[in-house]
């Protein structure tokens, strides 16, 4: 299940079913029931990665064993993670250590660091 592909193809195929709204310049699209149920399971996939990772990590991991941990985990549940192969992002997760902001790419790195990390 690619949750993005499905959700463009229900765009395409189901245009009736998703009216939209304009306001000024900006449009406001309401979901079909079945866009919605797409978007909780998504939803549903990334809290459980996200809860599995904080049980597992430990000092002595990468970020990039917990990207190899979150793709497989993804895959398992009939995911595709998202991340991966955007606009060329090499990664399932994003993992930022101490001072990097947003977007860091997973590595071998290891140590004590403060780690933020997140997936969509």
């Amino acid at each position: 299940m690619n949750i993005l592909t499905n959700l463009s193809k229900l765009r395409n195929n189901n245009q009736k079913e998703l009216p939209s709204l304009k306001i000024s310049n900006q449009r406001i699209e309401t979901k079909s029931l079945q866009e919605i149920a797409i978007m909780r399971k998504s939803s549903q996939i990334v809290a459980t990665v996200l809860k599995e990772i904080e049980m597992i990590v430990e000092p002595a991991m990468t970020t990039e064993d917990l990207d190899r941990y979150a793709e497989r985990r993804i895959r398992e549940m009939g995911a595709t993670p998202s991340f991966k192969g955007y606009h060329g992002f090499p990664a399932s997760i994003c993992a930022s250590i101490n001072q990097e902001v947003v977007h860091g790419i997973p590595s071998p790195i290891n140590g004590r660091f403060v780690l933020e990390m997140y997936l969509k």
